[in-house]
């Protein structure tokens, strides 16, 4: 029986990834499940982060369009509470207020502000600390993070956990 479902969601590319699954038992297993990363428009990739590269796109203005990262991920269980955390490499070039909106399929939910300039706070997991950015009920089986260059600095996507 299943006492606690955990997804560890690193979704910087446009693959099939494996989920781990934490069973009460103490077993490991994994499940192929589909996770889309989409961005609307060319992001700059740099090395590092939490899969080995990241993207960063310049904020909004007259020199940079809009550009929006979106990670989708297709639930196996609808109609429960899903954690939602994301991870960065700060920098002072980066926003202060990053807006994060979490959907449910396409309902909106919330719009979360985020200072990238600072280190993530929150749960560490492996070496990186992930930065909550709440819990979401979700009646369906998609939950969707946008994260969008209308920012007063450039903008971090690195990658999305859930739990």
């Amino acid at each position: 029986m299943l006492a606690r479902t955990r997804y560890n969601v690193c979704m910087t590319t446009q693959l099939l990834v494996s989920l781990g699954l934490f069973l009460s038992a103490g077993l490991f297993a994994t499940d192929e499940i589909q996770i889309g990363f989409t961005v609307s428009a060319p992001w700059e990739i740099v090395a590092g982060g939490h899969t080995g590269t990241y993207r960063v796109a310049e904020a909004l203005g007259p020199q940079s369009p809009k550009k929006t990262a979106t990670w989708r991920v297709t639930l196996p269980v609808a109609d429960r509470d899903y954690r939602v955390q994301v991870t960065w490499t700060p920098d002072p070039r980066n926003a202060r207020h990053a807006g994060f909106s979490i959907y449910d399929g396409k309902t909106a939910l919330k719009q979360v502000q985020i200072n990238q300039q600072l280190p993530p706070r929150g749960e560490k997991v492996g070496d990186f600390v992930f930065q909550d950015l709440g819990r979401f009920r979700v009646s369906g089986k998609t939950l969707q993070v946008d994260l969008t260059n209308d920012a007063d600095g450039r903008v971090v996507a690195d990658t999305v956990r859930v739990q």
